[in-house]
């Protein structure tokens, strides 16, 4: 059944799909485990609470040049959005809240000075501009 859950769902797979650097769903590694979705992975490394295995979940192309709590987040929205439950999903309103206080966090760092750590100021104002309408 089409409806704007599954958009959501969608959503939250590219999300996963930019965070780890990773397809959707991937081949197993031949010793006994098929295939594994990325649906799957992040819901068992968010639930770790280990900071170094979620570090290893994303994508190696960032190294360290990402904020972690950001990271951290986006990935926590992205399994909301994935949810099994579609009834547990987030609304696109919902999804566009939380990202515009993300960037909200990420352009003001500790002390209120200006910091463009997660987001260029030209690439959150379309997103900041529909949070408001």
């Amino acid at each position: 059944m089409i409806s704007p859950s599954i958009d959501i769902f969608a959503y939250g797979v590219i999300l996963l799909e930019v965070l780890s650097g990773k397809t959707a769903i991937a081949r197993g590694d031949g010793k006994g485990e098929g295939h594994v979705k990325l649906c799957e992975s992040v819901k068992r490394v968010l639930t770790s609470e280990n900071d170094v295995e979620f570090k290893e979940w994303i994508d190696g192309v960032l190294g360290d040049s990402y904020p972690f709590d950001g990271a951290l987040a986006l990935a926590n929205l992205a399994k909301t959005c994935v949810d099994e439950d579609s009834n547990l999903r987030p609304s696109a309103g919902d999804i566009v809240e939380k990202l515009s206080a993300l960037v909200e966090e990420s352009s003001t760092g500790e002390g209120g000075e200006s910091s463009n750590v997660l987001f260029s100021e030209s690439s959150s104002k379309p997103l900041v501009k529909a949070a408001a309408t």
